[in-house]
């Protein structure tokens, strides 16, 4: 016997909330982030909250990802990074970012890795370990982009910050699902060498 699909469905309404009823459904609170980068990234819903940034090498993607991890902080969030492309703690250019942008105080709320052994699933096994992960970069886990809307679907309270890198036309590489899954999509440019223009 073949099972017709449609009537596996149900058909009560219980998946919908009727518009008239909006007041009974929580939603999650926005937040600002202080300084510039609340200017900036104005405000914010923590529920399903996604960051991308992406742009040429050298154009500051981790710079910005280090200032970020630093207003989450500000904001009482504790961030996991997981510094795939430049290594962890162990390499001198994490450690760089780290001492320049993220306070003394403000460092017992980072926890950092240059690994991620079992790819996605170590990404996974950590996402309700912090309220922030920040992936640098997701080339290294060697995925479809069409994943990163699953991590943000698997684990609606954790605030993700992911870098992807772009290839040589300018567009993201492993293509733009990434680009319309984010509510947050940042691109930089690469002005000049000080990154102060970046």
């Amino acid at each position: 016997t073949v099972k017709n699909r449609q009537t596996d469905i149900p058909t009560s309404m219980d998946i919908f909330v009727r518009a008239d009823k909006a007041d009974s459904v929580k939603s999650a609170d926005t937040f600002r982030m202080h300084g510039e980068m609340g200017k900036f990234l104005q405000d914010l819903q923590p529920f399903k909250l996604s960051i991308t940034l992406r742009g040429d090498k050298g154009s500051g993607k981790t710079t910005f990802a280090f200032q970020m991890i630093e207003a989450f902080i500000d904001c009482g969030y504790d961030v996991g990074l997981f510094s795939l492309e430049q290594g962890g703690l162990e390499s001198v250019h994490t450690r760089d970012l780290m001492e320049q942008y993220i306070k003394p105080a403000n460092r017992s709320k980072l926890a950092i890795s240059g690994e991620a052994a079992y790819g996605i699933e170590t990404i996974k096994k950590y996402a309700k370990k912090f309220d922030v992960i920040v992936i640098d970069s997701w080339g290294k886990l060697k995925l479809q982009n069409t994943e990163f809307d699953t991590l943000r679907q698997e684990f609606p309270d954790t605030i993700w910050v992911v870098i992807f890198q772009e290839n040589a036309e300018g567009r993201t590489r492993g293509g733009p699902a990434s680009d319309y899954e984010a509510p947050v999509v940042l691109k930089t440019w690469k002005v000049d060498s000080t990154f102060v223009n970046n």
